[in-house]
């Protein structure tokens, strides 16, 4: 399966940049909708998370860094998002990738047995995907959850526009 050229055009400009204008976000779309690839802008936008800079107020997409961090280019400020969406972010990345084990769970047991699984096949490759989130994602996220609360709570916030000191 090939690429169409927005879905390409849209990819590298993903990969390339830090920050996506939601103008942009809506041009993307559209023309994917047009193509029939409306799933791409998804795929395309995994790393990236809807925000506002907290110092210019730019709405648009901006790219997850690690403990959550978002740069914005244009104006230059760096910022770490708040606990509450980075735990839920977290959290349902544990979910995520237990679902991908659980996925591939599933297909190993379609391969031993030749036949599909059926119900004990979904419920044992369910139970074991998770079982191996839980037991290596799960303690990661764990550990970065707090550590991710301090460095973004403790971060400096931008001066407040249009006041004199």
């Amino acid at each position: 399966m090939s690429l169409t050229r927005t879905e390409r055009g849209f990819f590298h400009y993903c990969d390339t940049h830090e920050f996506i204008p939601a103008e942009m976000v809506g041009e993307f779309k559209e023309r994917l909708e047009r193509e029939g690839s409306a799933v791409a802008l998804s795929v395309g936008l995994e790393k990236f998370r809807t925000d506002i800079c907290p110092n210019c107020t730019a709405a648009g997409e901006y790219k997850w860094h690690f403990l959550g961090k978002q740069n914005h280019p244009d104006c230059g400020w760096s910022w770490y998002i708040s606990p509450g969406p980075y735990i839920v972010k977290q959290l349902g990345d544990v979910f995520k990738i237990g679902l991908e084990a659980a996925s591939y769970g599933y297909d190993d047991v379609d391969k031993q047995t030749g036949k599909k699984g059926g119900c004990f096949g979904a419920i044992g490759g369910f139970v074991g995907g998770m079982l191996i989130s839980i037991v290596f994602r799960l303690p990661f996220a764990l550990l970065m959850i707090p550590i991710q609360a301090v460095i973004s709570l403790s971060q400096s916030k931008p001066e407040a526009r249009g006041q004199t000191t």
